[in-house]
């Protein structure tokens, strides 16, 4: 198939490209490099290209290549950003989103796939959620993310002849990720441990995320290229939650360093609790994380060259 992967620069999108070239995919990355890095993929100049997904020159790619699927991941990803710049995450996240929808059904895209996420359902009243679960967002990410669902859905309604496939990701994390986003808590960490300076902790660290790795996540966003169902949701995480406290734990055993916490008061937006109930796309795809936080945290250190400190 011929794919154009938005944010393909970017730490999730890098790796979806990576597992879609390797299985025989015509790819072709959109990224402003504005939070992706350039060494993350090995791609011809001729199928990258460096824009704003809101450029004009947008549209001409569209008309040009003819694209079989759009794999959408571009987006604003920091909750604590989102809370000071909430014009800027909706103009990313909403009227990006409608960009690429728009322009997948003028030009006859047969795939969507549209990356959304956990932080949709705000602070449930139970920790587990489904697909079923009532989204109420507390923060402008989490928001914006959700209006992007609505619009797929309201596209999904307008032209039904291009299937759509929501992924409601949880906390992702694994090597190239920055320290900010979602799950930028991992390399956050990481780099405090390695300077040797305090470990910062909004809150108790007592709150619990569910953490998936990338290379998971971009498994199931092939997976869901194939899916020709006119619209479906999932949600992709481990299904099992840990406490910071115990991140921090699995860190310093595998990555054979002590440190020291300094706990903050919690930030606005953030949420305490977070699994995902991941039976519905094991179901669907026969897609299971195959990837355990210590193993994923092997990765990581083999991937940072990291030696002892």
């Amino acid at each position: 198939m011929k794919v154009l992967v938005t944010g393909g620069l970017g730490f999730i999108g890098s790796s979806i490209v990576e597992l879609l070239e390797r299985e025989g995919h015509e790819v072709f990355v959109m990224d402003d490099v504005r939070s992706g890095d350039r060494n993350n993929v090995n791609m011809d100049d001729n199928r990258l290209y460096e824009m704003d997904i809101l450029s004009e020159q947008v549209e001409d790619i569209f008309r040009e290549q003819r694209f079989d699927a759009v794999i959408h991941q571009a987006a604003q990803v920091s909750v604590s950003y989102s809370m000071k710049n909430p014009l800027e995450d909706m103009a990313c996240n909403v009227n990006g989103t409608v960009r690429m929808l728009d322009l997948s059904v003028r030009y006859k895209v047969k795939k969507f796939i549209y990356a959304s996420t956990a932080a949709v359902y705000g602070s449930p009243v139970k920790p587990l959620v489904n697909e079923d679960t009532v989204p109420n967002p507390i923060s402008p990410y989490g928001l914006s993310k959700l209006t992007g669902e609505e619009y797929c859905k309201m596209y999904h309604r307008l032209d039904p002849s291009m299937s759509i496939t929501i992924l409601r990701y949880s906390n992702v994390y694994g090597p190239k990720q920055k320290s900010t986003g979602e799950a930028g808590v991992v390399t956050k960490f990481l780099e405090a441990m390695k300077s040797n300076q305090a470990i910062t902790v909004y809150g108790d660290g007592k709150q619990t995320r569910d953490f998936v790795y990338v290379e998971d996540v971009a498994r199931a966003n092939v997976l869901a290229l194939e899916e020709r169902h006119p619209f479906s949701l999932y949600q992709v995480g481990m299904g099992q939650s840990i406490t910071i406290e115990e991140l921090i734990m699995s860190m310093s055993t595998v990555f054979r360093v002590s440190f020291t916490i300094n706990y903050e008061p919690e930030r606005e937006g953030d949420i305490r609790h977070s699994k995902v109930d991941i039976s519905k796309i094991v179901n669907a795809y026969n897609w299971r994380p195959n990837t355990t936080i210590s193993k994923g945290l092997e990765k990581m250190r083999h991937y940072w060259g990291w030696k002892d400190v």
